[in-house]
């Protein structure tokens, strides 16, 4: 197995109803386990406990993945450096800004740093897990928005994904589940990192429970 970024809860099956499955700091890859990098900004911003039911295993959980903010940094990123770039064009014709040209680029500094801290958080709140019994997608920390579904209830697994999106690695994975509202029933796990991967080992988890051949080799 390639590198997924994948993380595997370490739990003895029977463990005590609501067990806590702590994310470790191995993931797989190649086949084998490998630390994971100590820069893993959104574990430290998420907490890395996931609250499992009695008998219930993480397969994977993850965020959307910092190649989906790309369109984002580019708008924004573009404005923060607004404040810099019309100083310097003024400076260049000798008109006066009325405060000093390195106070325009610490604001353009300061902006930037509030973008990537907003992008950051704003994936960070984002949390979707898959465990061997159901889907889960929690947005928020204070305020939390959860929606959950039965993996017996999954019918079609769907990936979106446009050039861009294959460039970066990246893309949407759409669950469509059975017996649900239309509102409630497509799981869409947004700008995930190589998105077939995921489906992949979703497929294998779900055919091995049915004794069914995966779709996906």
């Amino acid at each position: 197995m390639s590198s997924i970024g994948v993380y595997i809860a370490m739990l003895p099956v029977g463990h005590p109803s609501r067990c806590l499955a702590l994310r470790p700091a191995f993931r797989y890859r190649n086949g084998r386990l490998a630390r994971r990098g100590a820069g893993s900004v959104l574990a430290w911003l998420y907490p890395l406990r996931v609250e499992l039911n009695q008998n219930e295993q993480l397969i994977w959980r993850g965020h959307p993945s910092g190649r989906s903010s790309l369109v984002y940094f580019l708008k924004w990123g573009f404005l923060a450096l607004l404040p810099v770039s019309i100083a310097g064009l003024l400076k260049l014709g000798d008109r006066e800004t009325g405060i000093d040209y390195w106070k325009w680029v610490a604001i353009s500094i300061a902006l930037l740093v509030v973008v990537v801290v907003i992008d950051v958080v704003r994936r960070a709140l984002i949390d979707y897990v898959v465990t061997d019994q159901r889907l889960r997608i929690r947005r928020g920390i204070l305020t939390r928005r959860e929606q959950s579904a039965s993996i017996e209830r999954v019918q079609n697994v769907n990936t979106t994904r446009t050039l861009l999106d294959r460039m970066l690695r990246i893309g949407d994975i759409d669950f469509d589940t059975a017996g649900a509202e239309a509102v409630e029933a497509s799981f869409s796990f947004a700008g995930v990192a190589r998105p077939l991967e995921l489906v992949r080992l979703f497929e294998r988890h779900v055919a091995m429970q049915r004794n069914l051949p995966p779709t996906h080799q």
